[in-house]
This record gives C-alpha cells, sequence and structure tokens, in this order.
C-alpha cells in the first residue's frame, strides 16, 4: 500500500469530478451535475480514507470516516474529517442510486428528481468536501522513521 500515492489519485479523481460538476451546473445538466458532486465526495473521503489503509469498494463511506474520528493519533483532524464525513453521509450511496436510476417507487426519472437549487446544494457540497480532504491529507500526521 503507498498511503499518499492512493491519496493522491484519489484527490485527482475529485478533483476531475468536481470540474465535471462545476461544467454541469454551467449547462444546466442538474442531474449530471448531482452525479458529478456525489463521486466527487466519494473519491475525496476515499483520499482520506487511503491514508489509513485499503480504501472500501462502496459507496458509502460514513462508517470509514467514523472510525477515523476514534482514532486518537489523529486529534488535529477531527473537525475536517467530521465535516467531510457528514458531506459523505449527504451525497453517498442513495444519491449515488438516484442519479443514476431515479425514484422507482415513484416513476421518477433522474432528470425529475434534480433541479436547479438541488445541483447547487451538492456542488457546493462537492467543493467542502474536495478541500477538507485537501488539508486532511496535506496535515496527516507521518510516521517517525527509525
Amino acid at each position: 500500500m503507498k498511503a499518499g500515492r492512493d491519496a493522491e489519485f484519489r484527490l485527482r479523481l475529485a478533483e476531475g469530478f468536481l470540474a465535471e460538476a462545476e461544467e454541469d451546473i454551467r449547462l444546466s445538466r442538474w442531474r449530471s451535475c448531482v452525479d458529478n458532486a456525489q463521486m466527487c465526495v466519494e473519491n475525496a473521503a476515499k483520499a482520506v480514507i487511503a491514508m489509513r489503509g485499503p480504501v472500501p469498494k462502496v459507496h458509502q463511506l460514513e462508517e470509514a470516516l467514523a472510525k477515523l474520528l476514534k482514532d486518537t493519533t489523529l486529534k488535529s483532524l477531527r473537525k475536517e474529517i467530521a465535516i467531510l464525513q457528514e458531506i459523505a453521509g449527504k451525497l453517498g450511496f442513495e444519491e449515488h442510486v438516484r442519479t443514476d436510476y431515479g425514484d422507482e417507487s415513484e416513476y421518477r426519472t433522474p432528470w425529475e428528481l434534480f433541479d436547479e437549487e438541488s445541483a447547487e446544494e451538492a456542488l457546493d457540497s462537492a467543493r467542502k468536501a474536495h478541500d477538507a480532504a485537501k488539508r486532511i491529507v496535506g496535515q496527516w500526521p507521518q510516521k517517525k522513521k527509525k
């Protein structure tokens, strides 16, 4: 495992999805904006998780982030991790499903579920998650060499 390299890769993914979400909002592609914002948040969270160990192949990352919050060596990063955890909870698995499949119980397509307001909220959350992840990875405690 190459924690730093894995984290940087995930941050680049988050950055790419954030750029696409920003383009989507300019083009009034609300569903696509929320979809890309969700992927930005997911990869931002995975960048942080990568600093501690293997990245789970899931869309719901609140539990993995909660474990980091309990880690006593990360006290100085708890506020940032908590911010990321909250955002990952809002833009997690359920939003991933809604942006791709819609709401099958209500027979509403993804394009019917998202509007400009929801896209702007998702984009704002993605920006915050990306920024928090960058700060966390940049401040991550380094192991002392023997």
